[in-house]
Formats: structure tokens, C-alpha cells, sequence
């Protein structure tokens, strides 16, 4: 009966190990438009107005858009092309339009209206950095709507995500390092303060917009190849637990199948509640974007804890809910490891001296003696 005792610990083990690692292939939805667009998203997003500031700057930069759309149409417009309805709303890039709902996960994001998926695609290393998302979807209905690029949207999109990057770098470091003594740049991208009123500080209210969307960067690469690392340690867990079944079928005890069958299990927990942790920092950071719930809160209420930025709507999604019943099953897994590992150790060889000389009989005349 021991053999199939340890046969049946060793089955558990991998069942929970195949689980937890199956668990992870909705992380990789969202990335492409070929055949079936599934996705299982971290969270939904939808631009939206909660205060004046906010929706007279949705407003603005949904003005600006339609302007680059028509410049865009314009500038690759065929002589075979002469229909008027190019222009109509329709044909315009309409991302920050509040009917447009974007599905964010690790490695992409699928962009969908009224329920039906528009295109999915992937983000490359950049994660789920929501302004980046917008400047990607930006993109890819500007290689859309032009007649000379329509095969090219990808490159489109790629293009002014690197862009933006490289901009906001820029920016940030120019703010940094700038005396701000009044020269041309300064005063085209912060404005000339007014002498008359005391205390303005237009240069620190323009730089902490310029960090935040820096540390959303580099927070969500951080996160990107955090979430590359578990999965690759999710699968070796799975490796290691069939090596440590192996062992245990053979009927010998090891050293070295429980420390690493614990060790992997110890760090698959460890990657997996860096990953959850930084996953429920960001969903906080984005509801602070979000409009108080007026006819919840109470309107004195809702203005009371307004920031002027109400712009997002922030959803959790399904990949997130299946991320929690794996992080759970990872916890289950990582017990059981460290019991089956306990327990079917290699014993020292001091133990075993002891048990070979308890178990050699003794003759009478030792006896004696």
C-alpha cells in the first residue's frame, strides 16, 4: 500500500500544478483579431466626462482628433475615391468616444462597441498602460481611415506609441533639468505665469501630469515582465512536479526533488502575489480617475471628493476573477508541496547507519560477551 499512497499524493500535486498553469492562458487572450477574438481582460475601460475640466478636455481632444482624421483622409486621398461619406463621424477615429470600451490585459487589448468586438490586438512589452492603449488605438484608425496606409495599421499604431514615449521622456527630462528661467520651450509648453498672482506654480501642476503618465509607463512594463516570469515559472512547477512524481514511483527518496518541488512552489506564490498586489495598485490609481456615483454618494458628497480628472470608467474583468481562483489553487499547491516534500525526504545517513545497525541480528555469543 505505500507505493499507491505516494502515487496518489503525486497525482494531486499535478492536477493542481496542470490547474493553476491552465489558469494562465486567459492572460494571453486579447492579443489578436485572427479567428475567434477571445478575450478575458484584466479590466474594461471606457473614456467618459465626470466634471467640467474633464469633458472640456474630452471635448478638445476629440475636436483635435477629428481634425488629424481629416488631414489624414486628405492627405491619402485617391482620385478614385470621391465619395463624400468619408467624412461623415463614422469614418472618424473615435476613440474617446464613451461608447467605446477597451478589454486590457498583459499582453493586449481588444477595443469593442455596443457588445461586438471591433479588432484585438497586441500591445507589445507595454502592458496595460491605458494612455498607451489610446495612443495605439489612435493609431491604428488613422492607418484605417488613410487610403495609402490601410494595410499598415499595426505599423501605425506601433509607430505613434513610440512616439508618445519618446515625447513624454523628453518632456520629463527637459521639466527635470530646466532652470525654467523663461526661455521659448518653457514658455510654449507651460505658459508665461502672471506677475500679479502670488504663489503660481504652473511648472509643478504640468510636471506631476508629466510623472504620472511616466510611472504609468514604466510601472506597467514592470508588471508586463513580472507577469512573463510567473508564467514561466508556473509551467517549471509543472516540470518539477513530475520529476518528483518520477522519484516517487521508482520508490526511492531523494534530497533534491523536495527542495526544489518546494522551492519553485515558494516562488510561484511569491511572483504571483507581487503580480495580484501591483494588479489591485493599478485598479486603485485608475479609479481615482473615476466619477463619483452621484445618486449613490449624494451630489454634496460626490463634489466634496471630485479631483477635476474624472475621465475613466474602470471595470474589473474576467481575467482578473480567474487570476484570484489561481492564485488560490497556487496556495493549496504550494501546502501540499512542502508536506509531500516533508515527508518523503531523503533521510540523513546517520539515520540510516542507525537503522542498518539496529537491524543486523545479533549472535549469542555477542551476546554473552
Amino acid at each position: 500500500m505505500f507505493f499507491p499512497k505516494r502515487l496518489i499524493v503525486w497525482a494531486v500535486l499535478l492536477v493542481l500544478s496542470l490547474s493553476q498553469f491552465l489558469l494562465y492562458l486567459p492572460t494571453t487572450t486579447c492579443t489578436t483579431s485572427k479567428g475567434l477574438r477571445l478575450c478575458a481582460p484584466q479590466f474594461t475601460v471606457t473614456v467618459i466626462g465626470g466634471s467640467n475640466t474633464a469633458n472640456e478636455f474630452i471635448g478638445s481632444v476629440r475636436e483635435f482628433l477629428r481634425l488629424i482624421s481629416y488631414l489624414t483622409i486628405d492627405m491619402g486621398w485617391s482620385n478614385e475615391l470621391t465619395d463624400p461619406s468619408v467624412y461623415e463621424d463614422e469614418n472618424l477615429v473615435d476613440t474617446f468616444q464613451p461608447d467605446k470600451v477597451f478589454e486590457l490585459n498583459y499582453f493586449g487589448f481588444c477595443k469593442r462597441s455596443n457588445r461586438s468586438k471591433i479588432y484585438c490586438t497586441s500591445n507589445q512589452n507595454y502592458g496595460m498602460d491605458v494612455l498607451e492603449v489610446l495612443v495605439r488605438d489612435v493609431g491604428i484608425q488613422l492607418g484605417n481611415i488613410s487610403t495609402t496606409r490601410s494595410n499598415e495599421t499595426k505599423k501605425f499604431g506601433d509607430s505613434l506609441v513610440l512616439t508618445y514615449r519618446l515625447a513624454l521622456t523628453s518632456i520629463r527630462d527637459f521639466l527635470k533639468h530646466d532652470k525654467h528661467s523663461g526661455n521659448a520651450l518653457s514658455k510654449a509648453l507651460i505658459g508665461t505665469p502672471d506677475p500679479n498672482v502670488k504663489d503660481q506654480s504652473p511648472t509643478k501642476n504640468y510636471s506631476k501630469g508629466v510623472n504620472l503618465a511616466y510611472i504609468l509607463m514604466v510601472f506597467n512594463g514592470m508588471v508586463f515582465y513580472l507577469a512573463v516570469l510567473e508564467l514561466i515559472v508556473g509551467f517549471l512547477s509543472i516540470c518539477v512536479v513530475s520529476a518528483f512524481g518520477g522519484a516517487l514511483s521508482v520508490g526511492k527518496r531523494h534530497r533534491l526533488f523536495p527542495i526544489l518541488l518546494k522551492f519553485s512552489s515558494s516562488i510561484l506564490v511569491t511572483l504571483s502575489t507581487l503580480t495580484l498586489l501591483c494588479n489591485v495598485i493599478y485598479l486603485i490609481a485608475l479609479k481615482t480617475l473615476e466619477p463619483d456615483d452621484v445618486s449613490v454618494a449624494g451630489p454634496d458628497r460626490a463634489v466634496s471628493h471630485t479631483t477635476g480628472w474624472e475621465l475613466l470608467q474602470v471595470n474589473v474583468g474576467s481575467g482578473f476573477i480567474v487570476g484570484l481562483a489561481r492564485y488560490a489553487i497556487q496556495w493549496v499547491l504550494l501546502l501540499l508541496a512542502f508536506l509531500a516534500a516533508n515527508h518523503y525526504k531523503a533521510k540523513s545517513k546517520k539515520s540510516d547507519k542507525c537503522t542498518e545497525n539496529e537491524s543486523i541480528p545479533t549472535s549469542p555469543d555477542s551476546m554473552e560477551k
